[in-house]
């Protein structure tokens, strides 16, 4: 009988451990979801961020590319600040090639 007594203590124990064990796993996974979460909002955050920050380097390529000034001949393009001058001086090299 004493040794029945010990053996549903040592169960007992033993199933109080496993319980504890079981909870802190449960504790845990839910810190890894709310982290997961969190870091799936940031992603959908920064990923709306590349779209804007793309579309904003979509247009400003496109008004450099108005800015521009483009040699007629060879379809060269300038964008110095003496870019007229530039494209002047690639249309007469251009021209003067045989």
């Amino acid at each position: 009988m004493e040794w029945l007594l010990h053996c549903q203590e040592v169960l007992s124990l033993n199933l109080h451990a496993v319980e504890e064990r079981l909870e802190a796993e449960r504790k845990e996974q839910e810190q890894l979801l709310e982290q997961q979460s969190q870091q799936e909002e940031r992603v959908k955050a920064l990923e709306e961020e590349l779209v804007l920050k793309g579309k904003l380097v979509s247009d400003l390529q496109s008004k450099l590319l108005l800015c521009s000034h483009k040699c007629p001949i060879c379809k060269k393009g300038f964008f110095t600040p003496h870019s007229y001058g530039a494209t002047w001086n690639a249309v007469i090299r251009r021209t003067r090639e045989p």
